[in-house]
């Protein structure tokens, strides 16, 4: 497996990556994290496009972008992946086709599930989709406990809408699931999480699922989604 990540800003490409020499023009995922302004953009997914003509190119908004040791604003991060023996597929779907988060995850398994399936990777919608329930739904076949990673989309600091998408289709309600297929690879996963206290405790007086709409006995000025899990 070869890595090759850029920047992408409104003016240039920045190379994070030194390698130039693996076959990178037929990479065949490339994993697009950045501002929702930019990733709406369709000349910026034609460059990538043009950049990697192969690959699968997975598209998701953020609340900033991490590259190396970088925290960034208003660009797209951009990882391209090429793999010598191993198969991907890439699948989407809108959370509109399907009765809910967990209909919604039971399609994209169903999709994926396939001989020698070895990890599955999500993109969502961070603002439509319950990610607790996508999970479930994912989970609700597996049976021989393939791992899933992904996360979801974020929106800066607005909370209004986020934008997920594969290839040509970008936008709002999209969840993109990635399988990677065959014996040549191994997947490992851990996690960490955690919150630091600030402010005065409060108490969530009305709540359902993820959906945040009272606190301390008063409403929220707007309804509140509270972040999904990296999964």
């Amino acid at each position: 497996m070869n890595v090759q990540q850029f920047i992408l800003t409104a003016n240039d490409w920045t190379p994070v990556s030194k390698d130039v020499n693996a076959p990178f023009i037929a990479a065949q995922l490339v994993l697009v994290f950045g501002a929702k302004h930019l990733l709406a953009d369709e000349r910026n997914r034609v460059k990538i496009q043009q950049r990697y003509p192969a690959a699968d190119l997975v598209f998701a908004s953020t609340a900033g972008e991490i590259m190396s040791n970088q925290v960034l604003d208003d660009t797209l991060s951009i990882t391209a992946i090429y793999f010598a023996a191993t198969r991907t597929q890439s699948s989407l779907t809108n959370i509109q086709q399907h009765s809910s988060s967990f209909a919604t995850g039971q399609y994209l398994f169903q999709c994926l599930n396939q001989a020698n399936l070895k990890s599955i990777f999500i993109v969502s919608d961070g603002t439509l989709v319950n990610g607790s329930d996508l999970i479930a739904g994912l989970n609700a076949a597996n049976s021989t406990g393939i791992p899933i990673s992904g996360g979801l989309a974020g929106d800066g600091n607005h909370f209004e809408s986020t934008l997920a998408g594969l290839n040509e289709q970008v936008g709002t309600g999209n969840v993109v699931a990635t399988g990677f297929y065959g014996d040549a690879l191994e997947v490992y996963h851990s996690s960490l999480g955690g919150w630091d206290e600030f402010g005065r405790d409060r108490t969530i007086t009305r709540s359902h699922k993820n959906v945040l709409y009272e606190i301390d006995g008063k409403r929220t000025r707007s309804v509140q989604r509270i972040p999904g899990p990296i999964f």
